[in-house]
């Protein structure tokens, strides 16, 4: 009916237009319009403007059609086949220094019973005097190992290092973590006969250090892997530089060193060993600055944490050949960016993070109801904890959330990638004790979400 309406109207603008002009002429000159002029004027000069329109309408319509046709076509095309996805990575060992534990069991338990919190700190304070709250790791107070380490790097005829105290504090935390898993590789992982397969030493340390300082550190627990039995000339030190956060977060590094051993061929073992430390006047001085750090008036700001947690990761060939051996493995979801920061989002929004879990399920070979813990590096925010909970109600509603999800956030503050890794390695504790998947979540980033799936090895059968 439209159509019909529209086409009289365009006649008849088309023999208005024609016939008011021609008579407007006619009038103007004083001229008697002969046949052939009624005949022109009134008759063919309104079928030319129609036909002029009807061919300048289909011109316009081809015109725009040949974007969609040519991107058709491309559609036409065979797609090229995806990459192949990497094997699960076997978590063989965890180690972790927390403000409340050293073991992921005593710190999920802590968790759990709502013991794990900040507390005033001894010796911070913000610029009015008053104590902050923070996560404070009592081990890292360690002058000795500084002197080792700084006598270390004198023999090796090494740069000074010029680390501040919670450099320091980090990197005592550190090595802690890479003794122990150093200890866990050489005892189960090192072969009887012949040369041990490569180790993958993966430190995360800060963003807010130099190139220099994050390379020292590295070599430094590269050292301290190599005392406790893993061939020196057998270590290889990857130096991760965050220039990018997205580049070296656990996830992304993770995601490296399984498609690493996937195009290699070649038995992978790798250390992962995060630590960081904001306990210092120049962290509550900057927070203060930028209206972020946790005070009474300032609910939604960070508390300053320190830590340190490391994952010890060998590939499913090399675990299974292991008598006895005790693992989980590690389904990947590649980190996925917000569009939006976090900390500006007017309301939480969990869509994200359901896809990410359909996704790893989905890629872990597991049903949403076969997950019996939610563990997530997800701290004291409104924000963040909201955007954890509506997740677990749409996508885990069986899940309990005052005794099935672990929010490890809280416990260790604000530290970097420590968190993220102290909650895999938390995961990797309950898998193995339940003998179900455990979802991993990261959402305190707030621009990077990441999703990580921890089976224990019974769930193959």
């Amino acid at each position: 009916m439209r159509t019909w309406i529209k086409v009289t109207l365009l006649v008849l603008l088309a023999v208005g237009l024609s016939w008011g002009g021609a008579i407007w002429f006619w009038r103007a000159t004083n001229r008697m319009p002969a046949t052939q002029d009624l005949v022109l004027y009134l008759v063919m000069l309104p079928l030319a403007l129609l036909l002029a329109f009807w061919l300048g309408r289909k011109l316009i319509d081809a015109i725009a059609a040949a974007p969609v046709a040519a991107a058709a076509a491309a559609s036409a095309e065979p797609a090229a086949p995806p990459a192949p996805k990497a094997a699960p990575l076997a978590l063989v060992a965890v180690s972790l220094r927390t403000a409340h534990g050293a073991r992921a069991d005593e710190l999920s338990g802590a968790i759990l019973e709502h013991k794990a919190r900040a507390e005033l700190d001894p010796k911070l304070v913000d610029e009015h005097g008053f104590p902050v709250m923070t996560a404070r790791v009592e081990e890292a107070d360690d002058a000795g190992l500084q002197e080792e380490v700084t006598e270390w790097f004198t023999q090796k005829g090494g740069p000074d290092l010029d680390f501040d105290e919670p450099q320091w504090r980090a990197l005592v935390l550190a090595t802690a973590v890479a003794g122990e898993l150093a200890s866990a590789a050489a005892g189960s992982l090192m072969p009887a006969e012949g040369l041990p397969p490569v180790l993958h030493l993966l430190p995360i340390l800060p963003s807010d250090w130099t190139l220099e300082q994050r390379r020292a550190g590295g070599l430094w627990l590269q050292h301290v892997v190599s005392q406790r039995g893993w061939p020196l000339a057998r270590i290889a030190l990857a130096a991760e530089v965050p220039g990018d956060p997205r580049a070296a977060s656990p996830s992304a590094v993770l995601g490296r060193l399984a498609h690493q051993g996937m195009l290699s061929g070649l038995p992978v073992v790798g250390m992962l060993v995060a630590g960081a430390s904001a306990l210092a006047d120049a962290s509550i001085s900057k927070w203060e600055a930028n209206n972020t750090l946790f005070t009474a008036t300032r609910a939604q700001g960070l508390v300053p944490g320190e830590g340190a947690a490391g994952l010890l990761l060998t590939d499913l060939r090399q675990v299974q050949a292991i008598d006895g051996a005790v693992y989980a493995m590690l389904d990947l979801e590649a980190d996925t960016p917000r569009h939006n920061s976090a900390d500006e989002a007017k309301k939480a929004d969990a869509k994200l993070l359901v896809t990410m879990t359909g996704k790893v399920l989905s890629s872990g070979g597991a049903e949403a109801g076969q997950v019996a813990m939610l563990v997530a590096d997800t701290g004291h925010r409104t924000s963040r904890v909201l955007e954890l909970m509506d997740m677990t109600a749409v996508a885990l509603a069986h899940l309990d959330p005052d005794t099935d999800v672990v929010r490890v956030g809280g416990a260790c503050g604000t530290c970097g990638a420590v968190p993220f890794v102290t909650a895999l390695a938390v995961a990797h504790h309950h898998a193995i004790e339940l003998a179900a998947p455990v979802l991993c979540i990261s959402n305190e980033d707030p621009y990077r979400r990441s999703a990580v799936l921890v089976r224990p090895a019974a769930a193959l059968s």
